[in-house]
């Protein structure tokens, strides 16, 4: 869990407007990156129902959610998070600017303000980090939370996806652990 804090306090801040995309080879080690397409390993992960069900997602939409095979695609600059998300009853293709606070349409979840946060990562004990990727949602749910994407470490083709929503008051948490397979 601390990890997972220390991870959301990380805030990159880029100073240059050129926007470049984020390289696979640092320092002559190549590196995994998340840019790439992504589709839902749905035998391992866990169900969303209990965190949509916390966030006030009505019971018919949670149970259109949670049964979608979904592939998503990821492309990842120093300036801008591009999000294209397929499922059997959607096509949703957005671009983020990262590090700034968003209004946001979402086709699954409807509007939401969120924050996307990108740690490129580095080299740590001689092995390259992969780098996550944060999306932090503020409003208009009935709790405050985050998911998190980052590629496992032993597996540079399978990325975890972590959702925690915790109720305003506190008293409620739940997390949803989901795995991604490189396509």
């Amino acid at each position: 869990m601390l990890l997972f804090i220390l991870l959301i306090t990380i805030n990159i801040v880029y100073t240059s407007t050129i926007s470049f995309s984020i390289p696979d080879i640092v320092n002559g080690s190549k590196r995994a990156s998340l840019n790439g397409t992504w589709q839902l390993d749905r035998e391992t992960s866990e169900s969303l129902n209990d965190v949509l069900d916390l966030m006030g997602i009505g019971w018919v939409k949670r149970r259109i959610i949670t049964g979608l095979d979904m592939t998503e695609q990821y492309t990842i600059t120093s300036t801008t998070f591009h999000f294209i998300r397929d499922t059997q009853r959607s096509h949703q293709n957005l671009t983020f600017l990262l590090n700034i606070e968003e209004n946001v349409e979402d086709e699954l979840l409807g509007e939401m303000k969120q924050i996307v946060t990108y740690n490129p990562g580095g080299k740590f004990n001689n092995i390259m980090d992969t780098g996550s990727l944060i999306i932090e949602i503020i409003q208009p749910f009935n709790a405050t939370g985050w998911s998190l994407r980052k590629l496992l470490s032993n597996n540079p083709n399978r990325m975890i996806f972590i959702t925690n929503y915790t109720s305003y008051d506190g008293s409620v948490t739940q997390t949803c652990v989901r795995y991604f397979n490189r396509k």
